[in-house]
């Protein structure tokens, strides 16, 4: 039988940030060796980890097998999709990464008392080959409907708002009227909004771009009618980049849960993942971790659902 842990809240501390891929170390008290629980200390964070425990999940004590499948090595390797900014964003000068994601990893990794490391990358093809690769256990985060039929994929921890960023002056007015012979809509790569309409558009054609950026400057420059991505994304491009040149629909064409993630043969972890996901609503940590993203435009917490036994 599992049993409930309460840990000791610390304070403020630094760590140190490598290169791409995006590496930070966060530093904790404590031993893992051989799959053994550490005994509790203050939690030492690195600068990615600032949120604070004031919203920890009341989750379970992760058995010691459910230990060596989330961190083989002692270590809580965690890979972040950061082309999506509702999952994460990356700092352009510092390499520093931010987001949802991380702050709910960092939450997780200080309550297991584990070492953490991220790993970030700009694009879904890059995501999914170090992922393949086995650079790291778990990921955060993929859309189940994106078919990587190699990974498990524990409940979603976010929603994100897909919709068509269009030239102030286009005449569509919702995202059905977009899918016409002879439009060009660029999507990033790999990404859930590219197999979304790749299933379902009719008339309309993809141009696939390498991310955001290169999909929003196909538009500006006119090569393109349309740009499908996240609302948020979209948001705020417009703010910063194209103001008074471009609008948002107000309807979306696919709404995703992204879940975080792990290789097949995994059960005990994913299944703490889903539990910790579950608990992250309840525990108001994901709603927290939405505001910190610094928008909530086209970013939603899933309803809640059952957890693993």
């Amino acid at each position: 039988m599992r049993t409930k842990r309460f840990f000791r809240k610390g304070g403020a501390g630094s760590g140190a940030l490598a290169s791409l891929p995006t590496l930070t170390a966060i530093a904790f008290g404590g031993v893992f060796a051989m799959g053994v629980m550490p005994n509790a200390r203050a939690f030492v964070p690195n600068p990615a980890c600032t949120i604070g425990d004031d919203w920890d999940p009341d989750v379970d004590d992760p058995s010691k097998e459910t230990l060596m499948q989330l961190a083989p090595n002692g270590t809580l390797r965690v890979g972040i999709y950061y082309g999506n900014a509702a999952i994460a964003q990356r700092d352009p000068v510092t390499g520093l990464l931010r987001g949802t994601s991380i702050d709910v990893a960092c939450r997780m990794a200080a309550q297991v008392e584990l070492p953490l490391e991220f790993y970030g990358y700009p694009s879904i093809p890059a995501f999914i080959a170090a992922f393949r690769a086995g650079d790291w256990e778990i990921g955060f985060a993929l859309d189940p409907n994106l078919g990587v039929n190699d990974a498990a994929i524990a409940h979603p921890y976010i929603g994100v708002e897909n919709t068509y960023l269009l030239p102030i002056n286009s005449p569509f007015m919702s995202v059905d009227d977009v899918d016409q012979p002879g439009i060009q809509i660029a999507v990033p790569q790999g990404t859930s909004p590219d197999v979304y309409l790749t299933a379902h558009l009719r008339f309309a054609n993809l141009v696939r771009t390498v991310d955001n950026p290169a999909a929003f400057q196909l538009i500006t420059e006119g090569l393109v009618d349309a740009v499908g991505t996240g609302r948020g994304a979209e948001v705020a491009f417009i703010e910063s980049s194209w103001q008074g040149q471009g609008r948002v629909l107000p309807d979306n064409f696919y709404v995703p849960g992204l879940g975080p993630f792990m290789h097949l043969k995994n059960p005990d972890g994913v299944c703490y993942l889903t539990n910790y996901v579950e608990g992250a609503k309840n525990s108001g940590l994901l709603a927290e971790a939405l505001i910190r993203s610094g928008s909530v435009i086209g970013r939603i917490v899933p309803a809640p659902l059952p957890g693993c036994e």
